[in-house]
């Protein structure tokens, strides 16, 4: 199975706002490299997709990519991501040198079936064959999925991990 989480700043364009780009870009790096350090490269995938939205793949879960299996793990580790971040003396004179975000993350899992199913379906054929073009199709519509999700933990009041109906604070 493979499980799929989006990953937003809360916020961010207060950061932007009210402590400037040049602090912004701080906390993108910090943010990126502290999610790399959470989970497990080079198996696990963490990259990102634009503005303050970042993904992260992680190809492995239960057999039955059951949600409940993983989504404690990584809310606690969404969760750490909240400690002080350095702004490296980017920051506007008179405001203070760190800053402290939170993050949503919507995640969605996929078993191999249900893999098979997507292919299918981003495809519009059965037994598709699983080439370049059809697994670029495929990542599409597993982010979609887990996009979805995002939007849930968002639009329930942020600094929440969404999945499969359910909400981790």
């Amino acid at each position: 199975g493979i499980c799929v989480i989006m990953a937003d700043i809360d916020h961010f364009k207060t950061v932007n706002d009210e402590l400037g780009h040049a602090s912004g870009d701080v906390v993108l790096r910090q943010t990126a490299q502290r999610l790399k350090d959470s989970f497990r490269p080079p198996e696990d995938i963490v990259g990102r997709i634009g503005g303050e939205e970042f993904v992260i793949i992680i190809p492995r879960n239960n057999p039955d990519g059951d949600p409940k299996y993983m989504c404690p793990d990584i809310n606690k580790r969404r969760q750490k991501l909240a400690v002080p971040i350095s702004l490296e003396g980017k920051q506007p004179t008179g405001k203070p040198d760190q800053t402290s975000i939170t993050m949503s993350m919507g995640v969605a899992f996929f078993s191999i079936q249900g893999i098979d199913a997507l292919l299918t379906k981003a495809t519009k054929n059965n037994n598709a064959p699983l080439t370049p073009d059809n697994l670029n199709l495929l990542i599409d519509e597993l982010i979609k999925e887990a996009d979805v999700e995002l939007k849930d933990a968002k639009d329930t009041g942020r600094n929440r991990l969404a999945s499969d109906d359910q909400m981790y604070l």
